[in-house]
């Protein structure tokens, strides 16, 4: 059911007339969708995956912060210096390690939703520098890049993005390479942007990825 909704809600978006407003437009929806059933694994789960590797103090530490971030992100003002605050603190007490990964994911996503680029950038960042495990990373870093190319940050963005197609994690080659190819066309590098494109026609076996290959390679 939910697979068949996904699909309906990429063919509407597809309907739209101009290509390239439509695939910069909605790349949050595609970055979303490529990450989801990996993502609720976090949110279903919380922290309890990572509880047996963490020291208690840690995960004590962990559970402050999510309490503290939840009572700040529903304030009726919003103060995005604490949130930033508090995250640097989170970071200085647990360190660079894999733990950082989802008190990163739900601050950075946070501060993107509230127009926060800069700092979402910085938190993302920080996690996708500190974080070891490949599927952490590649989530990291796919929203790392969409804020960097949101902030016009065209050649870091690409940076990112190839650094995580080094992990090669087959289920989101295709979205990897389609983000380098629109933001090759951004930038005006048609042939770079080309070349990206044809890599998800030849190589991947999504048929969502392979409808957005196909439409950016034909609004060249």
């Amino acid at each position: 059911m939910g697979t068949r909704q996904n699909s309906s809600e990429i063919d509407n978006i597809l309907n739209e007339t101009e290509i390239g407003q439509v695939i910069a437009k909605n790349k949050m929806i595609f970055v979303a969708l490529a990450v989801i059933a990996v993502l609720g694994v976090f949110v279903y789960g919380g922290f309890s995956s990572w509880n047996k590797s963490a020291s208690e103090k840690h995960y004590e530490i962990i559970r402050v912060y999510q309490e503290n971030f939840e009572k700040l992100s529903l304030e009726k003002t919003v103060n995005i210096k604490a949130i930033v605050s508090s995250f640097q603190d989170l970071k200085k007490k647990i360190g660079s390690s894999k733990l950082l990964f989802y008190p990163a994911l739900i601050t950075g996503d946070f501060l993107r939703t509230k127009g926060a680029l800069s700092e979402s950038e910085n938190v993302y960042q920080q996690a996708f520098s500190s974080v070891s495990i490949a599927s952490s990373s590649t989530m990291l870093g796919l929203r790392l890049a969409v804020v960097k190319e949101d902030l016009k940050k065209y050649d870091q963005a690409i940076k990112v993005l190839e650094k995580v197609a080094a992990f090669k994690i087959k289920a989101f080659e295709g979205k990897i390479y389609l983000d380098i190819g629109r933001i090759y066309s951004l930038k005006g590098n048609k042939e770079k942007a080309k070349s990206n494109y044809q890599y998800v026609i030849d190589n991947s076996s999504d048929t969502e990825m392979l409808k957005l290959a196909r439409l950016g390679l034909a609004g060249l």
